[in-house]
């Protein structure tokens, strides 16, 4: 007996020192927003009570009604003498409310849940329990016997795979609606469709979504708007219902063994029947109208919102229980206790309630909060960042946990980041971008092409600190600004005024749309309504909003989408790769051309414009073609009456050798080629922010200019013409006159093509390339599967090497910003080659 004590005794010190030892604190009078807790007065945030019913009058007075017609104590099990009338007509109208054929009362949802599991599965069947489960769940299925299967939270392909190799009789998922710790959502839609699939049942604890989610607090289930016979559904009557219980519903045949087999139900005294009387008021309470769920949805918006600067990342979350992460035990039981001297009350959850490295504060919102009472939380969170700014910056360093749980990467199967960490990057200076934990790449493809002359450009910030003390941004209907004249008056001075008339948006796929229907609509304004097709190259891409996709050839993006698309006629395209024995690409540019010619001898008539990435198409493998294309396309577009449209999004500002690609191609007149409406984005405001524009000619700018406003251009974005971008803009032209890029830019590309030239004769490497200050290779890689994982391979490696390098499938680039040094440029180069002979010994 001493020995015990003595063993509990040390394991106590520890937890102790691990700052893990909890403590109970008393709490005298009736919950609420203020609790009287050890004595004091404080503001609480740590009650479950979400809808602030606990106390309510009308609770009360049936609870008292409850207490004078059935008297304190059930006095025996519920199949003895202890099922009371109040407690069976709960059971029906819980039933009614979420949607079940039938429902059971239990003491409260631990006893449910223990109960529940054992009685449906046994050994020798089957349990898949998602990692983040409450205990209740996690116990119940140990006390079953079956095979329990752990899945990722929330990971219902790998749920999905256990499912598949399962041969167990009886299949039963497991899984709480809502997270009690991280207040997140179960993929619910999901888990019943895998149960339809594979035929398993699933059992969902609602203890934190009754009441809260769903019309009139039904629940997570109408949330989604789910029914199932294959789903029993626990919601726990504790918390936002105001009482106390929790009730299993589900079908009726279940129900009814449950009553027969569910051991914390029937070999236990029932509940008092009192709280049936008050269970009944609350649920008419929850019936009568949704106020309650309304303004709590209005305190977490206005909390989120608060918190939004903290150097500690509050977990996404649209339920009463928002998570602030801290990770140090220490700063969490600190942050609590300063919280307490502003008389606050949040407690602080430390492992193993939550994993290692992952304390946080567990501030729980009740609709009986006020605005104030949530502001003088935050106001006090916001002092104590202050104070704990170290520990804060510790928290920083563990960013990419924090960004897989927020942020939705774009272009990236996410899942792909459990085996690829993310690099969480702390600043920026020149090329190179440099990681929280001090490791530096040279950003070789300018951060996807955006960024021209480098991180943090001094002159690009002294541009825009002067801009942002005038005007950060003003509608662009009826007002006008400076920066938004002169970027305009400067790139069509660089057009010779051939093009103008800028109409701006934020990003590339924007400016495309823009320009088919400024081309679509120019022609229906000149009584050509026929004209409504597009022309576009294979393997062309031109963004991803729905107008974009329908010019865009590449089946990974376009497939997705398919069904939302008008799609665009494909002609050959001029890609220089495709040249047959004895042919120039000049050759292959003039048999593309020729077959644009075929499309358009028979469906002029209905095309108004096509569309084509001159010079090279980026994101089809940086397919290269020779400027003679672009000539004979502006020649077959004026002879069949078609707009040309030039997306140089990705290759202008400087990227192909001038500062619009199609610059390099001359017409019949000799002077360069001139497309009818053109694209800019990525480049031209530095990489610093988002802006796109298109430059017009001035029929179509007429075509538009009337006093009818429905001829007028009907588009429109909120940040049009951005004055802050606009200024970036203006300091990257101003750094191209200054700086004389494109002649530096021609030395520096003959620098590193010399450097890259025991590449280009490398066994492995197919069709070597390089326009401007753009060079491309082909990896040839013979097996399948080391080809289709070759691009993330590649961008690892090269992250080992310094090297941030992103291959589009097999085809390895570098887009270097236009600032690189000699020894920048040798650095580059020679580690390429080592990651490119390092991933194809590998492979």
């Amino acid at each position: 007996m001493d020995k015990l004590i003595e063993d509990i005794h040390v394991e106590l010190t520890s937890l102790q020192a691990q700052k893990l030892l909890r403590q109970r604190r008393i709490v005298s009078g009736p919950q609420g927003p203020l609790l009287r807790v050890d004595g004091e007065t404080l503001l609480s945030f740590c009650s479950n009570d979400y809808l602030g019913l606990a106390n309510h009058r009308d609770l009360l007075a049936a609870a008292h009604a409850g207490l004078d017609q059935f008297g304190v104590g059930a006095a025996a099990s519920a199949l003895l003498s202890g099922h009371s009338s109040a407690i069976e007509e709960l059971e029906t109208s819980l039933a009614a409310f979420v949607g079940m054929p039938r429902a059971l009362y239990f003491s409260n949802g631990y006893m449910a849940n223990m109960g529940v599991i054992p009685a449906l599965v046994n050994a020798g069947d089957a349990i898949f329990s998602d990692r983040l489960n409450h205990a209740c769940l996690i116990d119940g299925a140990r006390l079953s016997k079956a095979d329990v299967s752990v899945y990722g939270h929330g990971d219902v392909v790998e749920l999905e795979g256990m499912l598949a190799k399962s041969t167990s009789g009886r299949k039963l998922i497991l899984s709480d609606a809502v997270f009690s710790m991280d207040g997140d959502i179960a993929p619910l839609p999901k888990l019943v469709a895998l149960c339809e699939q594979y035929d398993a049942w699933l059992l969902v604890d609602d203890a934190h979504g009754f009441g809260v989610l769903g019309p009139n607090g039904r629940g997570t289930l109408a949330h989604f708007g789910l029914a199932s016979r294959r789903i029993l559904y626990m919601g726990t009557l504790g918390k936002a219902a105001g009482v106390a219980g929790a009730f299993v519903a589900g079908d009726a045949t279940l129900i009814d063994w449950l009553m027969q087999r569910a051991r914390t139900y029937v070999f236990t005294t029932a509940s008092p029947p009192m709280l049936g009387s008050a269970l009944l008021a609350s649920l008419e309470l929850l019936k009568a109208d949704d106020t309650r769920q309304q303004h709590l949805r209005a305190l977490i918006r206005r909390l989120q919102k608060g918190l939004a600067g903290l150097p500690w990342p509050l977990l996404p979350s649209q339920t009463a229980i928002q998570a602030l992460v801290v990770g140090d035990n220490a700063l969490a039981l600190d942050l609590m206790q300063g919280l307490r001297e502003y008389g606050i009350w949040v407690p602080a959850i430390r492992p193993p309630t939550v994993p290692a490295n992952t304390a946080r504060l567990r501030i729980s919102l009740s609709a009986a909060h006020t605005f104030e009472q949530v502001d003088r939380l935050i106001s006090a969170l916001k002092v104590l960042a202050e104070k704990h700014e170290s520990a804060a910056s510790t928290w920083q360093s563990d960013m990419v946990s924090r960004s897989l749980k927020s942020v939705w990467h774009p272009c990236t199967q996410m899942q792909h980041h459990s085996t690829t960490p993310l690099v969480p990057v702390s600043h920026g200076r020149g090329a190179w971008l440099y990681a929280a934990d001090g490791k530096r790449y040279l950003d070789a493809i300018s951060s996807w092409w955006v960024n021209l002359f480098g991180h943090a450009n001094p002159r690009i910030n002294a541009q825009l600190k002067d801009q942002l003390d005038k005007l950060e941004h003003a509608m662009l209907a009826g007002f006008t600004h400076e920066p938004v004249v002169r970027l305009s008056e400067e790139l069509s001075a660089k057009t010779g005024n051939v093009l103008g008339h800028c109409f701006y948006a934020s990003d590339g796929a924007s400016a495309v749309e823009i320009a088919l229907k400024m081309s679509f609509h120019a022609w229906r304004n000149g009584g050509h309504a026929a004209k409504e097709e597009f022309v576009c190259l294979k393997g062309s891409y031109h963004g991803e909003t729905i107008g974009a996709l329908a010019v865009t050839d590449i089946d990974l993006f376009r497939d997705a989408y398919s069904p939302l698309v008008k799609r665009a006629h494909v002609v050959m395209s001029p890609d220089a790769r495709d040249a047959r024995d004895g042919e120039t690409a000049a050759d292959v540019a003039r048999r593309a051309a020729a077959a644009l010619e075929a499309l358009l001898q028979h469906r002029a008539q209905h095309i108004a414009a096509v569309i084509v990435e001159p010079l090279v198409q980026c994101a089809t493998g940086m397919a290269m073609h020779d400027p003679i294309y672009l000539s004979e396309v502006r020649a077959l577009c004026d002879r069949y009456q078609v707009h040309l449209i030039f997306d140089e999004i990705a290759v202008g500002c400087g990227r192909s050798g001038t500062f619009f690609a199609s610059e390099q191609a001359i017409s019949s007149d000799g002077t360069p080629v001139s497309p009818d409406l053109v694209c800019l984005s990525k480049g031209i405001s530095g990489g610093y922010l988002p802006l796109s524009l298109v430059m017009a000619t001035e029929p179509i700018y007429q075509a538009f200019y009337d006093a009818d406003t429905r001829r007028g251009f009907l588009h429109s974005h909120s940040y049009t013409g951005n004055p802050l971008a606009c200024r970036a803009a203006l300091a990257t032209l101003q750094i191209f006159e200054e700086d004389d890029v494109l002649t530096e830019n021609r030395r520096r590309a003959q620098r590193i093509t010399a450097a890259l030239e025991p590449l280009a004769n490398h066994a492995k490497v197919r069709h070597f390339r390089q326009r401007g200050m753009i060079w491309a290779f082909d990896a040839a890689v013979d097996d399948p599967g080391a080809a289709a994982d070759f691009s993330r391979r590649f961008f690892a490696k090269a992250l080992e090497s310094e090297l941030l390098l992103r291959p589009i499938g097999a085809t390895v680039y570098l887009m270097p910003p236009y600032i690189l040094d000699d020894a920048e440029c040798d650095l580059l180069t020679a580690r390429t080659a080592e990651v490119f002979e390092s991933v194809m010994q590998d492979g």
